[in-house]
């Protein structure tokens, strides 16, 4: 699954390629992308060049590297900095997955304590009828999909609190598709996306969405 784009003419130097990234060495424009995926533009004028017609890019400024928030982005070429364009580069490969989530996805933890849930039937009256997908974390957290919500339930903090965990998830199980319950006990299914986007912070939360559209 390909979570963001980077466009470039010159050579991308001191970077390593992530497979998460659509790298794309030809001159498209943002628009004929047909994409919503975060993208890079690697290359001041390459990029100008390249989106001459377009009147958000042509007017956006050399001292401002965000030209639509977790979409679109450029950064110098090699040749025209060096410096900021290998720190750059990496910036924008390490933060797409915050970019690609964060307008996509909201996240909630369904705490107990501040929601007030104190037996099974309370908690189910907070939760969606159905579920597109669950993801349970080595028995101690559950992450519940449902449409672009995303919900966090501490199977650990449930137990603390009395709730039958085994009868949490019979209840939960029946509400998803089978073939859309991912049980990652030994979390070797984190340990191999981790391999795989190591730099983001909230790859459990998310790894639900990843693990449904593949």
């Amino acid at each position: 699954m390909k979570l963001g784009n980077v466009i470039y003419k010159d050579q991308l130097v001191d970077h390593t390629k992530v497979d998460y990234i659509n790298y794309v060495q030809e001159p498209i424009t943002f628009r004929e992308l047909n994409t919503d995926i975060p993208t890079l533009y690697v290359g001041w004028f390459s990029m100008k060049e390249i989106n001459h017609n377009d009147d958000l890019i042509s007017a956006q400024p050399i001292l401002e590297k965000k030209i639509i928030s977790n979409v679109l982005y450029w950064e110098f070429s090699f040749k025209e900095n060096k410096a900021q364009h290998v720190e750059g580069v990496t910036y924008f490969t390490n933060n797409v997955p915050f970019y690609y989530f964060n307008i996509r996805y909201s996240y909630i933890n369904l705490d107990p304590i501040m929601f007030r849930l104190s037996t099974l039937d309370e908690l189910m009256d907070v939760l969606p009828t159905t579920f597109d997908a669950i993801y349970n974390f080595k028995g101690e957290m559950l992450y519940i999909l449902k449409d672009s919500k995303i919900t966090g339930i501490d199977l650990n903090m449930y137990e603390h609190f009395e709730f039958n965990i085994d009868d949490l998830l019979q209840t939960i199980h029946k509400k998803v598709p089978v073939n859309h319950i991912y049980n990652d006990f030994d979390g070797e299914i984190y340990l191999k996306h981790y391999k795989s986007i190591p730099n983001f912070d909230d790859l459990k939360r998310y790894l639900i969405v990843l693990l449904s559209k593949a």
